[in-house]
Formats: structure tokens, C-alpha cells, sequence
């Protein structure tokens, strides 16, 4: 059983670990830095009891669209008056973990 409180630490590297990077570490306590961090990705998690209907429901919508098809469900949120760059995609974490295997990390610059 977790410990409580070890929850959202775990969330941290469980989500390090499936995406190929390392959590922060906790020297940082007390300074603003990310979760965790990839080759490709800055991280941040969130733990709730519960999400709101209305943000999983789209995503539940979409899943039973792509149902069979192959391709990857995806939501994106946007604010009204917002450019559409800079809405919000939401996918499923197995899908982003399928996808990452998919990009080549940075490359190291040659000498």
C-alpha cells in the first residue's frame, strides 16, 4: 500500500519512467522546478480524486470515434479569443507513450 502522501510522488516517476526521462530531484524543494523532465519533455503532474466530467467526457467522446481506426484520440481545449496555438491537447498517457517511441531525441551537438 502507498504511503500517504506518496502518491502524487509516485505519479511523478511512474510518469518519468514511461516517458523516458527522470523525476526532478527533491534537493530543488522549495524552488520552482517541473515533475520531471525527458529528452523531449518538461514535465508537470497532477493528482485529483476525480476529474471533472466535462474535461473527460470529450476525451471518452473521441475514444469510442477512434475506436478500432488506429489513430489516437486527442482534445484540444482552447479559450475563446486565444490563439489556437496555444490550446491545450489531451491525450491519454499510454497514447503519448506510444508516440514518444515514435521521436528521436534531441541530438547532441558534434564537436
Amino acid at each position: 500500500m502507498t504511503k500517504p502522501g506518496a502518491a502524487w510522488k509516485n505519479l511523478e516517476k511512474q510518469a518519468a519512467r514511461i516517458l523516458g526521462g527522470e523525476r526532478v530531484s527533491t534537493a530543488k524543494l522549495g524552488q520552482s522546478c517541473p515533475d520531471f523532465e525527458t529528452p523531449v519533455f518538461v514535465g508537470e503532474t497532477k493528482l485529483r480524486a476525480e476529474l471533472p466530467r466535462w474535461f473527460t467526457e470529450p476525451l471518452r467522446k473521441t475514444e469510442l470515434h477512434a475506436a478500432g481506426s488506429g489513430k489516437i484520440p486527442l482534445v484540444l481545449w482552447k479559450e475563446k479569443g486565444k490563439r489556437t496555438g496555444s490550446a491545450l491537447a489531451v491525450l491519454r498517457l499510454k497514447d503519448l507513450e506510444d508516440l514518444t517511441g515514435r521521436i528521436a531525441p534531441p541530438r547532441e551537438p558534434e564537436d
